[in-house]
């Protein structure tokens, strides 16, 4: 498997109904080959249609890749968490790792 993207609702109150957190995670050896882009292509093209409002993504920085590829397909920046989470069994303060936040307008 190379990789696989996902949506699901951002918050579990009815009020954000049509409000996603998307995501697209892909094997090391799939970064920097197109996957990643085909994927966000299908998962973004299919809500739009169904009735969802917004987008979300959350990058863990740094990750260039990752940044690119939210901002092909019109994420704009909305914000930087610090040093929140754990990655890779470390806390974010050990893996340089704040977490930007996105945002997509699907209708």
């Amino acid at each position: 498997m190379l990789g696989y993207a996902s949506s699901e609702p951002l918050r579990p109150r009815a009020a954000y109904a049509t409000t996603v957190e998307t995501g697209v995670y892909l094997a090391p050896e799939a970064v920097g080959r197109g996957t990643g882009i085909l994927l966000y292509e299908r998962l973004l093209t299919e809500p739009a249609g169904a009735g969802l409002h917004r987008a979300y993504a959350v990058v863990s920085l740094p990750n260039a890749a990752s940044l690119r590829l939210h901002g092909r397909f019109g994420f704009r920046h909305v914000g930087t968490f610090g040093e929140v989470g754990r990655k890779f069994g470390r806390s974010a303060a050990r893996t340089e790792g704040d977490t930007a936040w996105f945002e997509k307008a699907l209708s």
